[in-house]
């Protein structure tokens, strides 16, 4: 249509009136199937707009509802729910959804890609342990919740024979696995490197440990009877 415009005014060159094009130039296109295949602003992918994207909503539920510069308010009053409870607990997501309530009596750890906080659900594997009573609440991919009841420090012994102490553990026992949160990892500057069924966990040029893909997800390959090991690996060194 645009082009078509154009054509139709370079052959007629008569003079237009003086608010010919008043409010025309403010309209908005009209959306329609062709809106649902363009790329979402804020992950880069095809069939949803950015309002939508779930990723773009638990950046507003972990701001507590708040907006950026440039955010409309729609996206805040569809998280209107979010918004409340932000003001009465933290919020905690884990990307895991379809195998979190597996069945699990091992006590192996699992890597979520998108966890914000590390999640144990056995109490004996706390080394230091605080209990939690001020509400706060774990948030899956399902939009299902899980109630936190403490935190604390967890060491878990790696099959490489290195020891990796997780800080801040987040106690969720109606979670039937273990989370090691990615996010957390690459903050402390660990990283993880994904190849085919496997991935080599490193820290510093040092390896550290590894896992393998099981079951679509890729868990740790731990030691459940300590004998001894190397050396301990943690948030601080």
């Amino acid at each position: 249509m645009v082009e078509d415009g154009k054509a139709k005014i370079t052959q007629n060159n008569k003079k237009r009136p003086h608010n010919f094009y008043k409010g025309k130039m403010n309209k908005r296109p009209k959306f329609g199937k062709e809106s649902q295949q363009a790329n979402c602003w804020e992950c880069g992918k095809p069939g949803h707009l950015k309002r939508d994207c779930t990723i773009w909503k638990r950046k507003m539920a972990r701001n507590g509802g708040k907006q950026g510069h440039g955010e409309s308010s729609q996206g805040q009053s569809k998280k209107g729910n979010c918004t409340q409870i932000a003001h009465n607990s933290v919020l905690n997501f884990v990307e895991m959804v379809s195998e979190i309530f597996c069945v699990q009596t091992d006590d192996s750890w699992w890597i979520d890609l998108g966890a914000s906080r590390h999640v144990c659900k056995d109490r004996c594997l706390f080394k230091t342990f605080k209990e939690d009573d001020n509400g706060e609440v774990l948030y899956m991919g399902n939009d299902s919740m899980a109630k936190v009841l403490g935190v604390g420090q967890v060491e878990i012994l790696l099959s490489s024979g290195k020891s990796l102490v997780l800080r801040d553990v987040l106690y969720a026992p109606e979670l039937r696995r273990n989370l090691v949160s990615r996010v957390i990892l690459n903050r402390l500057g660990f990283k993880l490197v994904f190849e085919s069924d496997k991935f080599i966990l490193s820290k510093g040029g040092v390896f550290v440990g590894l896992g393998y893909l099981c079951n679509n997800m890729f868990k740790l390959s731990v030691i459940n009877d300590v004998k001894d090991f190397v050396y301990v690996v943690n948030h601080d060194s």
